[in-house]
């Protein structure tokens, strides 16, 4: 195969980009359909064969039109947009090198690093400069009168929620379009056959669906199945996460009910073995991060804790993924989750409604549960009958507490990743144990760049919280509090915008991130230290509140200040002439006055 050549079976598109590994006999390509580069092994594509690229435009329902004949705004656009990926180009296939390249550009240029990403891809699919040309449209053949007639009563009576019948929108169309003033038909009106011979090389099934039963369901009970997840994780290093709300009630250590806890989990969509996890009582981003504390954890220290003994080789797992796949919920849908990827880790949001695409760990979620579920009955155990009306009440039976169900949940986990037979049909080394760890560890010890080393501390501070905030003479401020630190003077007298990570849940210490390092700033106004940043703001709040009901009193003292000085002012009648000559014997004779004065004044009261 020749660099950036197009290559197919008749089925899927391929752009060959480079040999990767001497050894191991990796290939870098390019999948035109789905828009992804990808290390793989090349006997997958040893049937495709070199094809012109107009048959990938076919596939892809595309016609790009001369780069000539564009104009010269979409010419400039294009040919900016070329520039920010040339220099990634010659080396697309290192993943260091690539990232790093992206990122750099996308600083230079004011873009974000998915849009950098978003240009070379459209590129590698086409490589041509008319694909970087904005909003290209294709150009569909002129219809008649009557054609665009049946168009539009198609759209408004029958692709609607109405649910009309055929017929109905037909007669509608007539109406509205071939009647006089007085409501008769027009002599030369359309027939309903001619209508629906339109209509039958017009439509399309999901349009149809879509627009007569909504999005929602046909993406929940028509949309078409098809694909695997093979497709797109093709060696471990692409994770799955997603979070649920178990279903056991647990109680704390008093023996009081608190509810029932929540469950994170990272799986890995190739080999499906459980990477990382939290158990909890808080969700969101508290429990996202906790969720990737524990994927870069020791697993073997980790179990020890629970009283579970395993091997190295069971749970060989302390590193990030460099690809997660997440669904659209608001913990994994925000710009700290996005923060990842300052380590180098590819996001990508599956669309809603489409719960398939991250099967790895949907599956995984609901089978931890079925191992449990069964022994823990009728305490706190949750079944589908729950919402019936006269069922028991399951938050009753609540006996263990988080800690004593973590045990549990635990022993799930490496059951679930080391006993549970796993039948996945890419796998086809039958000298491998049919096991989500075994797999996981043949392939990656060959893919071992699919995951990112982070420290603990690092990462915690990646998915910190940031903002703006300002450096002042009084240190950097943000939500109305101060932080110092030594040797910052010089930035300090500087001034400025600059980009700070901070804990919601502690005030005692923001960290100043520049250039992917993180300098960690102190808290100057103590008062506020160890509390949250919506308590300090509360506080602040209320002192300022307090200040204003004393604001009248405040002003009434100024102004009987002022009435008093005028007073005093107003009353002097000494007339003055100055000597400037004898201050000092002036100012000595006043002071012995003084002395005068006040010995008279404590002889009297003696």
């Amino acid at each position: 195969m020749e660099r950036f050549k197009l290559y197919s079976n008749g089925k899927g598109f391929i752009r060959f980009i480079a040999d990767v590994g001497v050894i191991t006999k990796q290939i870098y390509i390019h999948d035109c359909i789905r828009g992804i580069s990808v290390y793989t092994d090349p006997e997958y594509y040893s049937d495709y064969v070199e094809v012109e690229e107009k048959q990938l435009w076919e596939a892809l329902h595309v016609n790009l039109q001369d780069f000539e004949l564009c104009d010269a705004i979409q010419k400039k656009i294009a040919r900016d947009r070329y520039n920010y990926i040339s220099p990634i180009l010659s080396f697309v296939e290192n993943n260091e090198y690539r990232f790093s390249t992206m990122k750099l550009v996308a600083q230079k240029h004011g873009l974000t690093v998915e849009t950098v990403r978003k240009y070379l891809r459209t590129y590698l699919t086409f490589m041509n400069l008319t694909a970087l040309v904005p909003h290209m449209k294709i150009h569909e053949q002129e219809l008649t009168q009557t054609q665009k007639n049946f168009r539009w009563g198609l759209n408004k009576f029958y692709y609607t929620g109405n649910k009309n019948s055929l017929f109905t929108a037909y007669e509608l169309m007539l109406k509205e379009k071939y009647t006089d003033i007085n409501g008769k038909l027009v002599d030369d009106y359309p027939k309903f056959h001619q209508f629906v011979y339109f209509y039958k090389k017009t439509k399309k099934i999901s349009n149809q669906l879509i627009s007569r039963e909504g999005l929602t369901y046909y993406q929940r009970n028509k949309r078409p199945l098809w694909g695997h997840v093979n497709d797109f994780a093709p060696f471990p290093g692409t994770a799955a996460v997603d979070q649920t709300t178990l279903d056991v009630y647990l109680i704390n250590e008093s023996g009081q009910l608190v509810g029932r806890p929540y469950l994170y989990l990272a799986v890995d969509c190739y080999s499906t073995m459980i990477l990382g996890y939290y158990l909890g009582w808080e969700g969101g981003m508290y429990g996202v991060r906790q969720m990737f504390q524990n994927c870069i954890t020791n697993k073997v220290e980790h179990c020890k804790k629970f009283g579970v003994s395993i091997t190295k080789e069971q749970w060989d797992v302390a590193e990030v993924p460099s690809r997660l796949l997440t669904d659209r919920g608001s913990e994994f849908y925000c710009a700290e989750f996005n923060q990842l990827t300052d380590l180098g880790v590819e996001i990508i949001n599956a669309p809603c409604y489409r719960p398939e695409l991250k099967g790895p760990v949907e599956k995984a979620l609901n089978l931890l549960q079925e191992m449990f579920k069964p022994h823990l009955q009728y305490k706190g155990v949750v079944n589908p009958d729950f919402q019936e009306r006269g069922v028991r009440d399951y938050r009753k039976d609540a006996r263990l507490t988080i800690e004593q169900f973590e045990r549990i949940l635990v022993r799930c986990i490496v059951a679930y990743n080391t006993t549970r037979i796993v039948r996945l049909p890419y796998v086809v080394d039958t000298e491998i144990e049919p096991f989500a760890y075994t797999i996981f560890n043949q392939r990656k010890s060959v893919h071992a760049d699919a995951f990112i080393k982070v420290d603990s501390n690092y990462l915690n501070k990646i998915l910190l919280n940031r903002t703006h905030a300002i450096i002042k003479r009084n240190g950097i401020e943000i939500f109305k509090l101060h932080y110092k630190r030594k040797g910052f003077n010089n930035r300090a007298l500087e001034g400025g915008k600059v980009k700070v990570a901070y804990n919601p849940e502690d005030t005692s210490n923001i960290f100043l991130y520049e250039d992917g390092d993180f300098t960690k700033f102190t808290l100057i106004d103590t008062v506020f230290e160890g509390i949250s940043f919506k308590e300090a703001n509360n506080l602040i709040k209320r002192k300022q509140n307090q200040f204003k009901n004393y604001e009248t009193t405040k002003i009434q003292g100024d102004l009987d200040v002022i009435s008093s000085i005028n007073s005093v002012v107003s009353s002097s009648v000494v007339e003055t002439h100055i000597n400037t000559t004898d201050v000092r014997k002036t100012r000595e004779s006043e002071i012995l006055k003084a002395h005068k004065k006040l010995i008279i004044e404590d002889e009297n009261n003696d």
